[in-house]
């Protein structure tokens, strides 16, 4: 009888696979696993192995580990931008509308997991210096704070409506994450603020 491996131990092989490789082709090879894979369950779980990339020290002196890293960052903002517009295409675009919303929530966990790590990079970077890329400006605090502002206005307004997106509480857990992640991004400005105070 041959035993498979079960999902664990399948990451733990495949990040022994990516270790092989230079740091900054590790990252390039998540990126082509993650858009080549047919499960939409499964993206975000691949998507975490960029996780050790995010802690590497941005002013490492491996120039190596630091283009991996700066790669890594880059492809987490760029996948987000990729699912905003493909969802609200343009600054014009309603945000107040129920399709976009039950189409956005087959794309809830990937978003989660996006968001996560935009988390991860924030924390392991030291103050009082620490700031987003200036690419990120998707990640900025005003940004997210509208795209929660939206989803906290349909939630509500789905509560009584019988025309509310299908699996709609699943929009629950991206609310939660936004409110997270905002809250952390204030924390930091205001012991940026308080810094420059002093």
């Amino acid at each position: 009888i041959v035993t498979l491996p079960n999902a664990t131990q399948c990451f733990s092989y495949m990040k022994q696979l990516l270790n092989r490789y230079i740091p900054l082709h590790q990252v390039r090879l998540v990126q082509q696993l993650v858009q080549t894979c047919p499960h939409m369950g499964l993206k975000p779980k691949l998507l975490d192995l960029l996780r050790d990339f995010i802690h590497w020290d941005r002013d490492a002196a491996d120039s190596g580990k630091l283009a991996a890293h700066q790669a890594a960052f880059a492809y987490i903002h760029s996948s987000w931008v990729d699912i905003m517009r493909e969802y609200f295409p343009s600054s014009s675009s309603s945000l107040t509308t129920n399709g976009v919303w039950g189409e956005l929530v087959d794309q809830v966990e990937m978003c989660v997991s996006l968001l996560s790590l935009v988390r991860l990079w924030i924390m392991v970077h030291p103050m009082p210096d620490f700031s987003l890329p200036s690419m990120a400006t998707d990640f900025q605090r005003s940004s997210l704070q509208q795209l929660q502002s939206s989803l906290q206005d349909n939630m509500q307004q789905w509560m009584t409506s019988n025309s509310r997106p299908e699996e709609h509480f699943r929009l629950n857990l991206l609310e939660s994450t936004l409110a997270q992640t905002i809250s952390l991004l204030e924390e930091r400005e205001s012991i940026q603020s308080n810094d420059a105070n002093h």
